[in-house]
């Protein structure tokens, strides 16, 4: 992990029985991913190492790790919180990033389709290319 991938910011220990709740961007592809961590290092170094062994959980990132490298990555903590409300700070800071990037984040926040829908950019195209191999494969073979 090079140290132009993370900001200087996020080389910081938060106090205890707190949460960092950061984002990830890829530069290139312009897709934002908003996390929480307890120890920020080991967060970044733990998605770094699933990219490079092609098992990161989250395809769209997978995906653009594969198009556009390591270097394209960016770290930056957002907001240090209490632990006991993590969950509903990184909530808030999904739907604030939703209305004005491209998320990587795919389970949305509660029911909110619009953000599942662009966070399913690519799966749509890849269970259309999917379902197009499926018809090809159960066409009857032509004889030349």
């Amino acid at each position: 992990m090079g140290r132009n991938n993370v900001s200087p910011d996020v080389r910081h220990r938060p106090p205890a029985n707190s949460i960092t709740i950061y984002k990830m961007t890829c530069r290139k592809s312009k897709r934002v991913y908003i996390g929480k961590a307890k120890d920020l290092d080991k967060r970044i170094i733990g998605h770094f190492q699933s990219l490079m062994l092609n098992g990161h959980p989250n395809s769209l990132i997978q995906v653009d790790f594969w198009l556009f490298g390591l270097a394209s990555f960016e770290f930056k903590p957002l907001l240090v919180v209490p632990a006991e409300c993590a969950t509903e700070f990184e909530s808030r800071v999904i739907k604030a990033f939703a209305l004005k990037a491209h998320m990587y984040n795919m389970t949305g926040v509660g029911n909110n389709r619009e953000l599942s829908a662009r966070a399913f950019g690519w799966h749509g195209r890849i269970a259309h290319m999917e379902s197009k191999i499926a018809r090809q494969k159960k066409r009857p073979k032509q004889e030349p």
